[in-house]
Formats: C-alpha cells, structure tokens, sequence
C-alpha cells in the first residue's frame, strides 16, 4: 500500500508541476478547489500582527493585549503566524513542531482562523535548516545546489507530511511557504526559476495531502512598483495572491494620496487576475510625535490611508483579507539593530535610512513607549466589528 500511495502521490506531483506555467489566472477554469479558499470563513476579514519586540514597556505589554481582546470581542476571525523553516527543523529530520503547534492552538482557542507563513525565503536569503545553506557557495545553498534540487524537495516534503495536516487540524485556511524573495531574485536573477519550482512543487504536494488548503508565496508590492516582473510566475503558481503592501513609495516618503493609493490597488488587482487577494502585511506609519516627519507622515495620514483602503476592499470582491502590520510600534533598538546599522554599514544614503528607520517605530496603532492608542484604531476596530456584521 505504502508503494500504491507513494506512485499515486508522485503521479499527482507531476501532473500539477508539468501544468503550473499555463498564465490562466480564471477562478472557474482552475480545478484546483483551494483556490476558491473554502477553509476560509465567508465574507471579508480584518485581522493584525501584534508585535515583533521581544521585551516591551509593561504599560505597553499591558495595551497591546487589551487591543487584541478588543478586536476578539468586536468580530475579529483571522489570525497571521510566521515560523522560519529553520527554526522547525533545527537539526536534519529532526522536528521541533512545538513552535508552530503552539500558536495554532493559541489562535484556535481565541477563535480565529490563521494563515501561516512556514518562511523558507525571507527578503535577503533563505531561511532553511542550517545543514542545506552554505553562504561560500555560489548559490548560498550547500553543495551549490539550486532550491528545486531533490534534496531541499525532499526534506520540504517530509515537512509538510506532518504541518499540513496539523494547520488544518486547527483551523488553518492558507499556508505561504516563503515571503518576498523579490530582493533574492534582484541580486541573483539566475536564481528565480529555481524558486517558482520550489513553489510549485510545494503547492502541488501539499494539495495531495488535502486540496482544500490554500498554497502561495508571498511577494512584496513594491518590487512590482520598481517594474520588476517576477511576481507573475510565483502568482501563476499560488493558489491565491498574498500581497505586503505599505502606505510608502520606494524612496521612503509617505503615499497618502487617495488617488494614488487606488491606483495602486488597481496595479494589484491587475496583477491577481482573477485569484483572490489577501495582504499579509498592510501598513502604514504615523510619523514622530515631537519632531518633523522625514518621510513625511502623520496620525492624521495614517488614520486615512486605512479608511481609503477599507473602502476598497469593501468594494472589490477579489480582496478577501488584510492583516494590519503591526499593532505596536518596533521597538527602537531593535530597529537600529536590524535596519539602522546594516544600512549604513552597506552605504546607503542616511536621508534614506533616516526614513527607512522612521516608518519602522511610527509603523504600530499603539505606541512602542507607552501603549496610547493612535487616531487609526478606533477606525481599524470599527470595520472590524462591520465585518463581522456582513
């Protein structure tokens, strides 16, 4: 039976991989049922990241969770979790499943549905177990090997036999297994075909473990907004489109011009097709409260750009979700750590990085220092509660 099940589920592989290049995008001719999102609750959703910080103030600890029991109580449904490949499998075929088991049950026990990213690609490199990289090779991956080559394949799938049935065990509508690799594909373009493989062969595995959930990899708005193209194969070979999508233009100014902001969503639409849209990560900064905005943005801006976006997605049916980034600002030292000392370290312009490092503190609709609220979460909360309505 083992060898009956084991041809069955390569047979299947093979028929769906050999397919995935066809660029028709329509919802009804796509036999695949997962991209209709049926593990999804009907009607639109509204969910938000908390927090990254790893210690924050306890006035702020002690906002960021009331916020969270009231967007529970006002009809808040989704949920987002983010686990690294790596920290799943810290030694070769050796699982730590607690991390991700853990959260699920947490979402599932607030009564929400989560989408999980597993990140096996995360902007700059890959985010896989530490015996596959090798940052001498040429490709970053041990032996110089490709990430479509059997080995990487291999170790992916034997992931997935036991987290596919487990995110759908809790509730689990939609699993995303990489997030923009746009930067990745930028500086090693020779790289992108052997990603959208990777892509293809995880979806068409995992929908031979349960065809009901959703399959994609995550790419980054504004990739496409630098004219970059290799958003569309990755589109053709997800299930649905997941989007991260900020209220800043390329040179880390604020974009709240209405107009604009439409214009955007229509690029975005354009580039679905007819897939479902869901944003993991939509946000926007508020800018400084006691000096000028270098990029300059505002509470007042902020609070918009959310109320110009929420009446899109009102009306437009293919935009299904949007997870807010983040509730609470980044935390300032975290920040300098992560963005403020390697940007400078590589040279960039420190107008550039000054922006940069400000739309990361200003970005939550709590503040990082004290908890207070800013003037978007009473509109955030609102349409959360409208939702819940529909």
């Amino acid at each position: 039976m083992t060898f009956v099940r084991d041809f069955c589920l390569s047979l299947i592989i093979l028929i769906t991989v050999t397919s995935c290049g066809s660029s028709n995008n329509n919802q009804d001719s796509d036999p695949r049922p997962a991209s209709q999102l049926p593990l999804l609750s009907s009607g639109k959703h509204l969910g938000m990241y908390t927090s990254f910080n790893p210690t924050q103030p306890a006035a702020t600890d002690t906002a960021m969770q009331q916020k969270w029991d009231d967007a529970i109580d006002a009809g808040m449904q989704v949920a987002r979790i983010q686990v690294d490949w790596s920290g799943l499998e810290p030694l070769p075929s050796q699982y730590d499943r607690s991390e991700l088991e853990e959260k699920l049950i947490e979402m599932e026990d607030s009564g929400l549905q989560p989408f999980v990213l597993i990140s096996t690609i995360d902007s700059e490199g890959y985010t896989i177990p530490e015996d596959l990289t090798d940052s001498g090779s040429e490709t970053g991956l041990v032996n110089g090997i490709h990430f479509d080559d059997p080995v990487i394949l291999e170790r992916f799938e034997n992931l997935l036999d036991w987290a596919v049935p487990l995110i759908t065990e809790h509730g689990g509508w939609a699993l995303a297994v990489g997030n923009e690799p746009g930067n990745y594909i930028i500086d090693n373009p020779l790289e992108e075909e052997h990603i959208v493989n990777f892509l293809a062969h995880a979806r068409a595995y995992s929908h031979a473990i349960d065809d009901q959930l959703a399959i994609t990899m995550t790419i980054a708005y504004w990739n496409s907004e630098q004219g970059h193209v290799f958003h569309t194969p990755l589109i053709e070979n997800s299930d649905f489109v997941s989007i991260n999508y900020y209220a800043i233009d390329t040179q880390s100014y604020f974009d709240d011009s209405p107009i604009s902001i439409n214009n955007e969503i229509d690029q975005i639409i354009s580039l679905a097709g007819e897939k479902y849209i869901v944003f993991q990560e939509l946000g926007a900064s508020a800018g400084y409260d006691t000096t000028t905005s270098l990029m300059n943005a505002s509470e007042t801006k902020q609070a918009e750009f959310f109320e110009t976006f929420f009446t899109r997605m009102n009306n437009e049916g293919l935009l299904k979700a949007a997870f807010i980034f983040q509730l609470v600002d980044w935390d300032p030292v975290l920040v300098d750590t992560y963005y403020n000392q390697p940007l400078t370290a590589a040279g960039l312009p420190q107008d550039f990085i000054l922006r940069f490092v400000e739309s990361y503190e200003t970005m939550g609709l709590i503040r990082y220092s004290d908890g207070s609220q800013r003037a978007a979460w009473d509109r955030v909360l609102a349409e959360i509660a409208r939702l819940a309505q529909d």
